[in-house]
């Protein structure tokens, strides 16, 4: 019966997963700004239509527009940079343009989910290239409010500083963050002790491929912990 959004859902392996988390009675939103990676998140949805998974065909951005994504081929299937985070050269090679719609998160749920439901919005995954941090920094009064776990992607090509300012906005809107132990598994039993700013930089530097981080908000795992 939760709400999940999957921001950067590409072409909707994990929505699967969610939704069937979720069940019937729950709603998985899959945001995908790529239109090509759209048409065959859509086509996997269709092919499990017991599931309640939700395609949108668009970016996660500061302001509702157009915007230029950078991808590092012409079959646009790997990955996609904002020309806001690194003008279209990114340091793994993301040169191919392709233009995108981008939509605030949190206009987009003011006017998709209504408010009585927004207890029921859980989860929000966000692999998005980078643009992590941005999009956290952006929606801080939502994430104030209606306080999901939170999945993000410590991108290999993010700088020390922004790896920093990631941790800063966490704490500012009192969440504890951990380095993500086990694949996809976001329950407390499976983190470990949580990350201070030098825990996350350490595992930042470490980072081979991408890796995730989870964030509780703080009390949540402050009541899980003393229930335990």
């Amino acid at each position: 019966g939760d709400i999940v959004i999957n921001i950067g859902a590409f072409t909707g392996d994990t929505p699967i997963l969610y939704a069937n988390a979720v069940g019937a009675e729950g709603k998985v939103f899959s945001f995908e700004p790529n239109p090509h990676s759209f048409e065959i998140l859509k086509a996997n949805s269709s092919l499990n239509k017991h599931l309640n998974i939700i395609p949108v065909n668009k970016a996660i951005t500061a302001k509702e527009g157009k915007y230029t994504f950078h991808y590092s081929d012409n079959n646009f299937c790997n990955g996609g940079f904002s020309s806001e985070i690194d003008a279209g050269i990114g340091s793994a090679g993301h040169r191919v343009p392709l233009e995108v719609e981008g939509i605030n998160l949190t206009e987009w749920i003011k006017k998709n989910i209504p408010e009585k439901s927004w207890d029921k919005i859980s989860f929000i995954k966000i692999d998005t290239e980078g643009y992590d941090y941005k999009i956290l920094e952006e929606n801080k009064n939502l994430f104030k409010y209606i306080r999901p776990i939170l999945e993000v992607e410590l991108y290999i090509d993010l700088s020390l500083e922004e790896v920093k300012k990631m941790y800063t906005i966490l704490k500012e809107i009192d969440y504890i963050c951990f380095e993500q132990l086990v694949d996809r598994d976001c329950s407390l039993a499976s983190l470990n002790t949580p990350l201070d700013k030098e825990g996350l930089l350490n595992v930042f530097k470490n980072v081979s491929s991408g890796e995730n981080i989870v964030a509780y908000p703080k009390e949540r795992y402050n009541n899980e912990i003393n229930s335990n």
